[in-house]
């Protein structure tokens, strides 16, 4: 059976005793609270879906302020539906969090549905006193899930980043991990940063359909040990506004990003494929570092844009592959950079689309890094007159439509560095405002 209690006018005060803080949709059984009219005055917490086998559904259909909301705790399902209005998270206890997703034993459900022209929103604090996190999947073994066609909106800013995508570190040893998805349609912006897979042992997912991800702090995918990140970028905007953004970041993490359409844009920064930081200090990293951190990269489609470099490998292994749209950096694309030990790969592979850079820059620190160039089409586009465009970039294997080459009107050289050869059956076409040429 359901349980459901529908709000249509006055005042509901759940858990206003002195001793009872919370309110459960869905304690035991199945239950259903429509909140449509009237006042709703929340206790510290609010749980949808709380305990084994308990089914907990908290529907939205107006302007409400609530503290801390966990929706599937303890085994739990939980189902929070924003609808209509704006919905603000105000959390009072350091302890409490924001809003988590996924909370609490193995087998925990959280699902978040913000509908178009709705809002959920974070109350800005105090970061050094509160944690108003939006936390999607929160211990081992949970699931947790946002669908946002209208906006979701995280004010709070600390080290931690203000939303994070599979934030647990639990029983990762025994295999249990937990998993977290956000998909976009809508608007998500974050004061604080981003993180997708951040827990050891997490699976995290970000899948951008159409509207924007827009990030005020870093972006970070595949940060804790063991973790999976995925993103994936079918339409609309992933936008940073300050800071990185780092597509495997480090600690033994796999991230595979895929670009199908829409843009990923850096207008500040960097962007880095394969790490950005080492695993601890130099010294730490000299030892053990990100040996076992994978990103995989591959580019059909849409834009990439970096304000500075775009580093194809910094830190740990990689695998870009370029298949078409436009990957722009207003400085450098960077292959290969820094490996302290030695057992680093990174591969750039080309095989349409345009590189849109001042140079191509091969160049690591400490160990020389297993670095590969692959050219088998696509266009390598100048953005200013350099001496040389091919930088430390070694010998160049060109094979299949061969290298497309456009100056743009700029005094563009290469020579590479001693020694160095092309090879390969594919041609080399040259353009440039009025000229073009052939080989």
């Amino acid at each position: 059976s359901t349980n459901t209690l529908v709000q249509t006018g006055g005042t509901f005060a759940p858990g206003s005793g002195e001793d009872n803080h919370s309110f459960t949709i869905g304690h035991s059984g199945k239950a259903t609270y429509d909140f449509n009219a009237g006042e709703f005055l929340p206790p510290d917490e609010t749980h949808v879906g709380r305990n084994q086998g308990a089914i907990g559904v908290f529907n939205i259909n107006k302007n409400v302020a609530i503290k801390t909301v966990h929706v599937g705790r303890d085994g739990g399902t939980g189902i929070m539906n924003v609808n209509v209005g704006t919905t603000t998270l105000d959390v009072v206890n350091v302890w409490y969090h924001g809003l988590n997703l996924g909370w609490g034993d193995n087998g925990s459900k959280g699902y978040l549905n913000i509908a178009e022209g709705a809002v959920l929103e974070t109350v800005e604090r105090d970061p050094d006193n509160y944690a108003n996190l939006i936390r999607i999947c929160n211990d081992a073994g949970t699931y947790g899930e946002v669908n946002v066609r209208g906006t979701l909106r995280d004010n709070f800013a600390n080290w931690q980043g203000g939303l994070l995508i599979a934030r647990a570190d639990q029983n990762a040893e025994k295999g249990i991990i937990s998993e977290g998805v956000l998909n976009n349609w809508g608007k998500t912006y974050s004061k604080g940063g981003v993180r997708v897979a951040y827990g050891a042992g997490s699976k995290g997912t970000l899948n951008i359909y159409d509207g924007i991800v827009e990030n005020n702090g870093d972006f970070r995918a595949g940060e804790g040990a063991g973790t999976t990140a995925r993103v994936v970028v079918n339409g609309g905007a992933l936008v940073n506004n300050s800071n990185r953004i780092i597509f495997g970041h480090g600690n033994d993490a796999q991230t595979y990003v895929e670009i199908n359409g829409g843009a990923v844009s850096n207008l500040v920064e960097h962007i880095y494929i394969g790490g950005g930081v080492p695993a601890a200090d130099w010294n730490g990293y000299v030892e053990t570092g990100n040996a076992g951190t994978y990103t995989k990269f591959v580019m059909n489609d849409g834009t990439v844009y970096a304000k500075q470099n775009i580093y194809a490998g910094a830190w740990t292994s990689a695998d870009t592959v370029i298949n078409g749209g436009l990957l722009e950096a207003d400085d450098s694309i960077v292959i290969g950079e820094w490996d302290m030990v030695g057992n680093r790969k990174t591969t750039l592979t080309v095989n349409g689309g345009t590189l849109f850079a001042t140079r191509i820059l091969k160049t690591y620190s400490g160990k020389k890094p297993a670095t590969v160039l692959n050219i088998n089409g696509g266009t390598f586009k100048a953005k200013a007159d350099t001496e040389n465009y091919f930088e430390n970039c070694g010998d160049l294997a060109i094979t299949g439509d061969g290298l497309g080459f456009d100056t743009d009107g700029y005094n563009v050289v290469t020579h590479n560095h001693d020694g160095a050869t092309c090879s390969g059956d594919g041609g080399i076409t040259k353009k440039g405002r009025s000229e073009e040429h052939t080989s």
